[in-house]
């Protein structure tokens, strides 16, 4: 279950129907019955937020689940806030504080048990704060300390009792062709002549903090696009990249292996290409 999909959970329609014309079709957790899982992993957990999102809402319907794994990368970064729904999911409203069960009960609409955890765990002051400046250390990672299975990458006590797998890690280094490179660089191009000019216009006492940064955000995922897909852009002529290429060699080599591929994409662009690429070859 990861953040992105619980973005558009509303809109989750099972693989076909949405292009066979039907509409208002249930989303993905309202078809999911009571014990049809056991276990629920939910990648990307600090996306849930709270009980009012979309996300929140979808993990609230989930019922029947025996086992819930919550898995985050950005532990020391994440608001006291969005870790008390982390928690939630784990201990249901009521957490092992100091040897005690402490109730902090909530439910959509209720936020009793939420703001007590605020109180109890928050920093100084704002709703904004991060782990490590919240109060009460000891407390919380005695707490984190009974259910984390890793805290760091090479933790003695995790090591003694499960066995990690030993890295396997190839990495390859595909240079663009000369026409994508050089979509790139006038995109680039383009995003310093408008960056420059933000500057000039606010004056020589400027700070980056200054700036409009949702501009500036979008500027870069243009980047990153036309990096992923040069396509995007009329002006590019060919029906594949380098990428492109070497992606399906190493499927087709793994195929011939007997073997299974997964090919993680944040840009959907590239992942409609890429299934229909591997459809004409069959």
């Amino acid at each position: 279950l990861g953040g992105c999909g619980w973005r558009v959970v509303e809109r989750v329609v099972a693989k076909g129907r949405a292009k066979k014309g039907v509409t208002n079709a249930k989303p993905m957790w309202k078809r999911i019955k009571r014990n049809m899982f056991q276990v629920a992993l939910f990648d990307e957990s600090q996306m849930v937020k709270n009980a009012e999102t979309k996300r929140g809402n979808a993990v609230q319907n989930l019922v029947g689940i025996k086992r819930t794994y919550v898995i985050t990368g950005t532990m020391m970064t994440n608001y006291v806030k969005d870790t008390f729904w982390q928690l939630n999911m784990l201990f249901n409203g009521r957490f092992p504080v100091d040897g005690n069960l402490k109730d902090y009960t909530t439910c959509k609409g209720h936020k009793r048990g939420h703001e007590k955890f605020m109180q109890d765990f928050q920093a100084s002051a704002g709703d904004n704060k991060r782990l490590p400046s919240l109060r009460n250390r000891e407390s919380m990672w005695s707490m984190m300390s009974s259910i984390q299975v890793r805290r760091r990458a090479n933790d003695p006590e995790v090591d003694q009792q499960i066995h990690l797998p030993d890295l396997s890690l190839h990495t390859e280094l595909i240079e663009m062709d000369e026409d994508h490179r050089m979509i790139y660089r006038m995109k680039t191009g383009i995003f310093q002549q408008e960056l420059l000019a933000s500057l000039r216009e606010a004056g020589q006492d400027v700070s980056i903090e200054d700036l409009n940064i949702v501009e500036v955000e979008k500027q870069i995922n243009i980047l990153r696009m036309v990096a992923c897909a040069p396509e995007i852009e009329p002006i590019y002529g060919k029906e594949m990249t380098n990428k492109d290429a070497r992606i399906l060699e190493l499927i087709e080599q793994d195929i011939e292996k007997g073997g299974k591929t997964v090919v993680f994409s944040s840009f959907r662009a590239f992942t409609e290409k890429l299934e229909e690429m591997c459809e004409e070859r069959g």
